[in-house]
Order: C-alpha cells, then sequence, then structure tokens
C-alpha cells in the first residue's frame, strides 16, 4: 500500500487564495505541470482574493503555481528534496501584514503512478489515441520503489495533483502547517493539519468533486 499523501490549499473563506500571478512571463507560466526549472520568469506579482484574510502556508490559484510560506520553504529546503524545488520570491497585493510568499516550482515529474492497484477512469489522450491518462481518481496507489525517496513531487501521469511522504505529513503535523492534506488510498479522507480548526475538514470535502 502507498504511504503517499496528497497535498493541497488551506482554503476557507477566511483564508487567502490567489485568482492571479501577474507581471510573469508568459512562457513561464506555461511550465506549471512540466516540471522542468524557470529561467527568466519576469516580476511576479500574486493577485490575492480575501487580500485581507488570514496567511496559510500553501496556497493555491487553479491551474496554477502553488505558492508558500517562508515557513513551509524552508522546511522543504532542509530536506534532500531540495534539488528537486525551485523557489521564487514574488509580490504581492497582499494587505495585512507584511510576509514573503514564494512559487514553489517542482521539478522532475516522477513515473511511479500504479495503474494496476489505483481506481480511476481510463481515458484515452485527444493527441494519440494510444496513450491514456487517470481520470476521477477515487483511490491512488503509487510503485514505492520508483519514487525514489521523493517526500514531495507530481506524477507523470497526473501532474495536476502533489503528493508528499508520511515523512513530510509528520513534519507538518507536528509544526501545524496550514494545509490540507487528503489520503491517498480513500480521495473522501481529509486530513486535518489543526484538529481545532473543523472548517478545514469541511472545506476540503466540498471541493474533492
Amino acid at each position: 500500500m502507498s504511504n503517499f499523501i496528497r497535498i493541497q490549499s488551506y482554503h476557507t473563506n477566511g483564508h487567502l487564495y490567489y485568482t492571479d500571478i501577474e507581471n510573469i512571463d508568459n512562457d513561464a507560466e506555461k511550465l506549471v505541470f512540466s516540471g522542468v526549472a524557470i529561467d527568466n520568469i519576469g516580476d511576479p506579482t500574486l493577485k490575492f482574493r480575501n487580500k485581507n484574510a488570514k496567511v496559510t502556508d500553501y496556497i493555491m490559484g487553479i491551474g496554477r503555481f502553488p505558492i508558500v510560506s517562508t515557513r513551509f520553504k524552508d522546511i522543504i529546503s532542509s530536506l534532500p528534496d531540495s534539488k528537486y524545488i525551485q523557489f521564487i520570491q514574488c509580490k504581492s497585493n497582499y494587505a495585512k501584514q507584511k510576509e514573503e510568499f514564494w512559487i514553489m516550482n517542482i521539478l522532475e515529474l516522477v513515473d511511479c503512478f500504479d495503474w494496476e492497484k489505483s481506481e480511476y477512469i481510463k481515458e484515452t489522450k485527444y493527441i494519440n489515441p494510444n496513450e491514456f491518462w487517470p481520470d476521477a481518481i477515487t483511490r491512488v496507489e503509487m510503485i514505492d520503489e520508483k519514487t525514489n525517496g521523493r517526500n514531495i513531487f507530481r506524477v507523470l501521469d497526473f501532474p495536476t495533483y502533489i503528493f508528499i511522504s508520511k515523512h513530510l505529513e509528520g513534519i507538518i503535523l507536528e509544526q501545524k502547517l496550514k494545509v490540507t492534506l487528503v489520503r491517498t488510498q480513500d480521495l473522501t479522507q481529509v486530513v486535518d493539519a489543526d484538529p481545532n480548526d473543523p472548517t478545514l475538514a469541511k472545506w476540503g470535502h466540498e471541493n474533492l468533486d
């Protein structure tokens, strides 16, 4: 059984999320799911919605790079995975207090999806009928020996999801980072990094579809 967890944003009405990155190079923004380093990104500025709301440690925009706090960045930078992560500091329109935000670009997509043990709908790729991709995933299993000990990574077959190891999950829970964790074996099971805040689990269940 796979020991990896899906990570997503801690997103409630009282917390920060972003709708766009302004002043970013168009070619750079196309690389979000590519797993390659960005050489020229421009002068990225986050356009937050709820810009007076509370800051979280992991912030997402649909189809865009994850944004992380300095605290999250420092944890990842202390792991061997730091060589697979590119952090790019960005400005923001966040009005409440001075905060540092970082674009997190995850390098090298990992070919570790277990097509036999996972549960999903097999879809044909439009550009090549001989290639497939997993859709409507309800259960994810990884081939552990192919993950090469990574603590945070994107999967080659569906790079829109980001997964973390049990080791990193433990650090996140210990440090009480504001993120949402979803068990990969059952994508309806949301883990709250802050058990005293029930809104997190409620939001996660409502947005898994």
